[in-house]
């Protein structure tokens, strides 16, 4: 019988977002399909991933948007059926961008809805203003961030504030965004190693899927240590996301939890005892065990179900907060809830999405 990999993808909008992808294309690159979308077409030339979309060739003629987020929807929305044409067939997708410009805040909420009509999972790692940036670009983001937030299952937001706090002083800027990128080359590191068929025990991709449905959040991570207490090392390593608040994971309702490695019965205890100390007494562990092997190092991988569902708020860093009316308006339940179905609606007559690709909304 004949296996076919789960298909897994990555999209990277905008410069921040293709970036992104650039940076982790050779971590990730023969395992998860990599994709780059801008207007800007020298830009995009110098990117690498697996295929690259022009967005609104038309529309923008390739020379980028000039920052309006509106242009950026629109140049998605033109581009749409190559949007869908590499989102067809695939299990899982990630969209990542940096909000506040315009590319990125606008093509990632129209490509965060063509997956859900098309249903499939998504999760959003999108990168927020530093609160030296103007109030207009910080609005600009915000809006754009809680816009996008009812299409996508997981969404993770990203302060760039946190790289002043997390760097160091005389660390290059390039260097301080490329840790930025850590908190999604572990979530992908993790996921893949969590359904990974090579060791004794696994979850496949549908208990996954399963989790990212429940709209509960999934936030996922992957540490290694060595030595006498690589287990402790390694499960600190998997918490080491400086620019996460450590509060999110008292969210956390449900754990996955799997061990590689030469992993004893105290170990595994031991991991539970410190999950349980870090989170709380009452969270569901399922412990898996990879491999008995003796290997150089151990490794824990983490499915943590609640994290990334709640709505945004603004970063404590942002003493004036930008246009706080949409806040009020946005989280008015029933107002949200027809404001999205009007949404679905319009964008689904609009880009024209074929009625058997489109996601059952009730």
């Amino acid at each position: 019988m004949n296996y076919s990999p789960p298909r897994i993808k990555l999209f990277g909008f905008g410069g921040c977002g293709c970036n992104t992808v650039t940076e982790l294309f050779h971590l990730f690159g023969d395992q998860v399909e990599m994709v780059t979308a801008n207007t800007d077409k020298f830009s995009l030339s110098r990117c690498k991933s697996h295929r690259k979309i022009l967005l609104g060739e038309k529309t923008c003629q390739g020379l980028g948007t000039g920052g309006d987020k509106k242009v950026g929807g629109l140049a998605a929305e033109e581009s749409y059926r190559e949007l869908i044409n590499e989102m067809k067939e695939t299990s899982l997708v990630f969209f990542t961008a940096g909000m506040g410009g315009g590319t990125g805040s606008g093509a990632i909420e129209i490509a965060a809805r063509i997956s859900s009509s098309l249903d499939i999972p998504s999760i959003s790692f999108v990168a927020l203003p530093f609160s030296f940036e103007s109030d207009a670009r910080k609005a600009n983001a915000y809006e754009a961030t809680l816009a996008l937030q009812p299409y996508t299952n997981t969404l993770i937001t990203i302060p760039n504030d946190k790289l002043l706090l997390s760097s160091e002083k005389a660390i290059p800027i390039v260097e301080a965004f490329k840790n930025a990128n850590s908190i999604l080359r572990k979530y992908l590191s993790g996921l893949l190693d969590l359904i990974d068929h090579t060791g004794i025990m696994h979850i496949d991709l549908s208990y996954i899927i399963n989790a990212f449905n429940s709209q509960d959040g999934v936030f996922i991570s992957r540490g290694e240590g060595k030595g006498s207490e690589a287990i402790e090392a390694a499960l600190e390593d998997a918490f080491n996301i400086p620019l996460l608040e450590s509060e999110q994971f008292k969210q956390t309702n449900d754990i996955v939890m799997k061990l590689s490695g030469n992993i004893s019965v105290h170990d595994t205890k031991k991991a539970i005892s410190i999950l349980q100390e870090k989170i709380s007494s009452h969270v569901d562990i399922t412990p898996i065990i990879a491999s008995n092997e003796l290997y150089g190092n151990s490794s824990v991988s983490l499915l943590l179900s609640g994290i990334g569902a709640l709505p945004i708020s603004y970063p404590s860093s942002w003493s004036k907060k930008p246009r706080p009316e949409r806040y009020i308006e946005i989280h008015d339940n029933k107002k949200a809830s027809e404001k999205d179905e009007l949404q679905i609606e319009q964008f689904q007559d609009i880009l024209e999405v074929p009625a058997f690709l489109r996601k059952a909304h009730n």
